[in-house]
């Protein structure tokens, strides 16, 4: 038998054509149609219902951080300072002050000192947590010096106006003759004069001993309130100085968080009228704006 009998008349194009089958398309149910339409309302659904809640929704939980509480993500923040905070202080020394006198035509001479730099860290102390939404607390303030970032030494000598004496001798320049010959004599028996050379530290946070101070404190006088004088004497490490604080936390009112509710135990200070009245945060936490 030849080959030639075993290949069919109509040659092999017609042996591919008849061993290919046409595609298949897939039928499209009534039920399958229902599935998609089905999702595709779900999902419109989903978010109609999220671009509606969504804003509402976000600001409920983002309140819900917001509200001071022991727990809250705020609490650690407001308990401490987060970042560092730092105190520059310049300084006025006096350095023609043995020329000076009332009678004088030399302008007094004064080179500036400084900066003298602290770090400074606060932290709230005492806190006693209230049903009415404040929380009762102390602040105490830590400084200290950084030498590196200052020009200068606790030890420079710094020479002044005598703050004691003078305040003293203003106080009573409308007195009678009489009074004011009385207080002269007094704080010239103490050795006290308008000028003193104290250092940077002294003057500062350390202080330093007066003698009329120490008369003042014998006589028991109230209007003392410290044995030394500096003008940031007894303020560091304090939990009092500051006073004590009543402060809204925003649990039953979110855009009241952190206002000052009263210092001291009262909500007005000794200042008259409208100055006089705590209106604000002490700057740890400000309330989210009424219309936001």
């Amino acid at each position: 038998m030849s080959t030639e009998s075993l290949v069919p008349s109509g040659g092999s194009e017609d042996v591919h054509q008849q061993n290919v089958a046409p595609p298949c398309k897939m039928p499209v149910t009534s039920v399958k149609l229902g599935i998609i339409f089905g999702f595709a309302v779900a999902a419109l659904s989903v978010g109609l219902a999220l671009g509606i809640l969504w804003p509402n929704l976000f600001t409920s939980i983002l309140f819900r951080k917001l509200i001071l509480s022991p727990t809250s993500m705020s609490f650690g923040i407001w308990k401490e300072t987060p970042i560092p905070m730092y105190l520059e202080i310049y300084l006025f020394n006096w350095t023609n002050a043995d020329n000076f006198s009332s009678t004088a035509t030399t302008k007094p001479n004064f080179v500036e000192l400084g900066p003298y730099v602290f770090k400074e860290v606060d932290y709230k102390v005492n806190e006693v947590w209230h049903d009415n939404g404040t929380v009762t607390f102390q602040q105490k303030r830590i400084w200290h010096f950084e030498e590196s970032m200052s020009k200068g030494s606790l030890l420079d000598k710094v020479t002044n106006l005598n703050v004691i004496a003078t305040t003293i001798a203003y106080s009573i320049r409308h007195r009678s003759p009489l009074v004011r010959q009385f207080v002269n004599t007094l704080i010239r028996t103490t050795g006290e004069t308008r000028i003193t050379t104290k250092t940077a530290g002294e003057l500062l946070f350390d202080g330093y001993k007066d003698p009329l101070l120490e008369m003042g404190l014998a006589l028991n006088y109230s209007g003392i309130p410290y044995d030394k004088f500096g003008w940031f004497y007894d303020r560091n490490n304090s939990e009092t100085y500051d006073g004590t604080f009543n402060m809204f936390t925003g649990a039953t009112d979110v855009h009241k968080m952190g206002v000052i509710e009263k210092w001291n135990y009262s909500n007005t200070t000794e200042f008259s009228g409208y100055c006089g009245i705590l209106n604000g945060t002490n700057g740890d936490l400000w309330p989210p704006l009424p219309d936001n």
